[in-house]
């Protein structure tokens, strides 16, 4: 859905499916870019493996890159043990693996059939036409999240939620910081993430503080959560497996 708040930028009203989804990932802990293209992930997965294992031109696609990245072949396979034990009566993403995989299984033993050296695998670059199925849709929705919200930093609204998140971790931080935008935008971000590192900052000290036996008795408040907060800032949100069609 289009979100209906729009900034004028440069003459031109722009309004975006991202600039909602980012103010609605806001609203939950972590990284709201790594959350909004984990949920990409799942989405884009769980399609293919219900509805595509079965077209010839991906099946083409999946075999020329022997496979999926390791990310995605870990999303995948969090989606397949999400459908619980019983296998035999499971359709979709367990069925869906197990049709993908001979075509692979296959190459990787031809590979090595037709190898006068054993161990030289042709696996093919993971960049260009021959790249993870799932890898370049991920880049380039990661860009337009990253170009949204610095595009939109100075919008009130849009700010407030912001400050009132986790903000972005390290890596997507720095992502956006070398995108060639306007300069304040970028300072505007920056003084921002300064702000919640600071909070960040202040939550940790306090965490350690009261497990000191001293302060011990005062129990937790909303630093409990502060250790957890800052592995995610600094070494970004983890893969979640993530419940079909939750809400964000």
């Amino acid at each position: 859905m289009v979100s209906k708040r729009r900034r004028f930028r440069g003459g031109e009203w722009q309004a975006t499916a991202q600039f909602s989804q980012a103010e609605e990932a806001f609203s939950k802990r972590g990284c709201a870019v790594c959350l909004l293209l984990n949920r990409y992930d799942v989405r884009r997965l769980d399609a293919l493996l219900y509805e595509s294992v079965n077209d010839v031109f991906v099946r083409d696609m999946i075999r020329k890159s022997l496979g999926f990245c390791n990310r995605h072949s870990s999303v995948m396979g969090e989606i397949a043990a999400s459908v619980g034990r019983d296998l035999l009566s499971a359709s979709g993403a367990p069925l869906g693996i197990g049709m993908i995989h001979p075509d692979l299984v296959e190459t990787l033993m031809k590979q090595l059939k037709d190898d006068k050296i054993p161990g030289r695998i042709r696996r093919n670059s993971r960049s260009g036409k021959d790249a993870c199925l799932v890898c370049p849709g991920r880049k380039e929705l990661e860009l337009a999240y990253l170009r949204t919200l610095i595009r939109n930093v100075a919008d009130l609204g849009f700010r407030e939620k912001y400050l009132k998140s986790d903000g972005l971790c390290a890596a997507h931080l720095t992502k956006a910081l070398k995108l060639q935008e306007s300069y304040l935008d970028r300072e505007t971000l920056a003084t921002i993430e300064i702000s919640q590192l600071e909070r960040l900052a202040r939550d940790l000290r306090e965490f350690i503080r009261k497990h000191d036996y001293r302060y011990s008795k005062e129990g937790l408040g909303k630093e409990a959560d502060s250790w957890l907060r800052s592995l995610r800032k600094i070494s970004a949100e983890p893969f979640v497996a993530i419940k079909r069609e939750s809400p964000m």
